[in-house]
């Protein structure tokens, strides 16, 4: 879990998406070596919840769509403005960018 305070829901899904970019481009060592992937689930108040219980249960719901949408992806409000981030995939609730791994 990760809380920004002072942070926007579009800002917050911007950061996420980034966070998401980052986990992916990066090289683990091993043999092959190691390339992981996150998705994410983003709330804010008061939109989700004024209290923590429903601000996880937000993020926790939006993880799983996240989840079932494919790899590195991060969800926000659907009902909200995606933020503009110039990269394909991005959707009305689900922004990613391509993988970059290499072969």
């Amino acid at each position: 879990m990760l809380l920004l305070p002072h942070t926007g829901p579009e800002e917050a899904l911007r950061l996420a998406i980034r966070l998401a970019d980052e986990v992916r481009a990066r090289e683990f060592p091993g043999t092959p070596p190691l390339h992981l992937s996150i998705s994410l689930g983003v709330a804010s108040s008061p939109a989700d919840g004024a209290d923590a219980e429903a601000l996880v249960a937000a993020a926790d719901r939006r993880n799983y769509l996240a989840k079932r949408r494919g790899r590195g992806q991060a969800v926000g409000d659907t009902s909200r403005r995606p933020p503009r981030t110039g990269r394909r995939g991005c959707g009305s609730a689900t922004a990613s960018s391509p993988s970059r791994r290499s072969s």
